[in-house]
């Protein structure tokens, strides 16, 4: 197998990361020797790990979108401190979302 880039730049040796930069690791130790012997790094081919990261990327905009719903930090705020109970335009926005997320990811 010998030496990939996932898709955040870590470099793998048979799918575990080197901890670059730590000079007390074997592993590390090794990896700078390959490369002085002419050794190369490629790009890991791993469609699952591109959907995974694909999936994070969606998670993270959805996450953000539900909470920047109008009104979604007062209606939590009230909720957290009274009991107040959220708004039910708020849900169903909230649940539309939800929706338009699963959607998404399922469709990768």
């Amino acid at each position: 197998m010998g030496y990939n880039t996932n898709l955040k730049g870590q470099i793998l040796y048979n799918g575990i990361i080197v901890p670059e930069g730590d000079l007390t690791s074997q592993l590390y130790l090794d990896f700078i020797d390959y490369l002085k012997a002419g050794g190369s790094v490629d790009p890991l081919d791993d469609k699952l790990e591109e959907i995974e990261e694909k999936k994070r990327i969606i998670r993270e905009e959805y996450s953000y979108r539900i909470s920047n719903i109008n009104g979604m930090k007062e209606a939590m705020e009230r909720f957290a401190m009274d009991g107040t109970p959220i708004p039910q335009s708020i849900i169903d926005e909230r649940e539309i979302l939800k929706t338009q997320y699963r959607s998404i990811v399922n469709s990768l």
